[in-house]
């Protein structure tokens, strides 16, 4: 029987994972979260436990998982209000390595560890497609990104180092949109007042929850080690994506940076809004993915750009 142990079990996409593995024979599946889950399966097995070495080791010890499949940044989950922002990357990452220390310890097989395309960065000089060559440029401009940056660099080096006793997937995918999925740029393309700039109009690229969950499930297979960029050929300019969800947004000259900052403060979430997304609103980051899509010839995306922002909208 395969065990697939998954951290962020709680989380939008982790759910998507859990619902569809749990309906194959011979998986059992391990899952912790410092959050509550919603999600209840015979065959899955929930640890409601803080990121710690002492929680990861309980888990790897009594149930002795053969992959991983790591959906959760540990510090992000943070909010205690003692703890700056260097403390908590320092907790990300000393707890990341602790987990991947221990998967190696207790001889996994197979890793899935989930990065982002943010680690590229959103500026004026990016080329027109970013490979999975492409220097990680996102941390220059914004220490916010410095987390991302370095957990990928962190992983990428466990992959290649640890190769011949562990097959690694390390993926960085574009946007994720869904309605499982609450992350920021799904509240900024939803709200109704979040500008857009008159001067600028960057390119984006969508995948829809259901297909970036039914890829992480196809990249159990043995594919390569490696890390790989997830992403459609699909590029859509950011005012086509407002007018679709919002035909009456507003749109301000970018030199108003700091009333548009307070706007999207106020337009989204509490606490949510990162100094770095104006980057994105203002420059493509674009990324190839056809390095993936060689390794998984059969895969498919099923959702199209409109099908998704439509999949948001209602």
């Amino acid at each position: 029987m395969k065990k697939i142990l998954i951290t962020g079990c709680s989380g939008g996409l982790a759910q998507l994972c859990i619902k569809s593995l749990s309906k194959k024979q011979n998986i059992k599946i391990i899952g912790i979260d410092p959050r509550l889950s919603e999600y209840q399966h015979i065959n899955v097995t929930y640890y409601k436990k803080k990121y710690s070495r002492n929680s990861f080791e309980e888990i790897f010890s009594k149930h002795k998982p053969d992959t991983i499949i790591h959906l959760s940044r540990i510090g992000h989950k943070n909010t205690n209000p003692i703890f700056k922002k260097e403390k908590l990357l320092d907790l990300d990452l000393i707890t990341t390595k602790q987990f991947l220390d221990l998967a190696l310890q207790y001889n996994i097989k197979k890793a899935i560890l989930m990065s982002s395309f943010h680690v590229y960065g959103a500026l004026s000089d990016n080329p027109s497609m970013l490979t999975e060559d492409s220097p990680l440029k996102a941390s220059i401009k914004h220490s916010q990104l410095r987390e991302i940056v370095e957990i990928d660099y962190n992983f990428t080096n466990w992959a290649w180092k640890n190769q011949k006793q562990i097959n690694t997937t390390v993926l960085r995918p574009c946007n994720i949109i869904g309605k499982n999925i609450n992350n920021t740029i799904s509240q900024y393309f939803k709200s109704a007042i979040a500008p857009v700039f008159v001067d600028f109009n960057p390119l984006f690229q969508l995948v829809h929850e259901k297909d970036m969950s039914n890829l992480i499930i196809s990249c159990l297979s043995d594919i390569a080690t490696g890390v790989y960029n997830v992403a459609p050929y699909e590029f859509i300019p950011l005012k086509t994506i407002k007018k679709l969800l919002n035909p009456k947004h507003l749109s301000i000259p970018s030199f108003s940076l700091s009333i548009i900052t307070k706007i999207l403060s106020l337009t989204l979430k509490p606490n949510t809004l990162p100094d770095y997304l104006i980057d994105y609103l203002k420059f493509s980051s674009t990324i190839d993915g056809s390095l993936l899509q060689k390794q998984l010839p059969k895969f498919s995306f099923k959702y199209n750009w409109k099908e998704i922002l439509e999949d948001l909208k209602n």
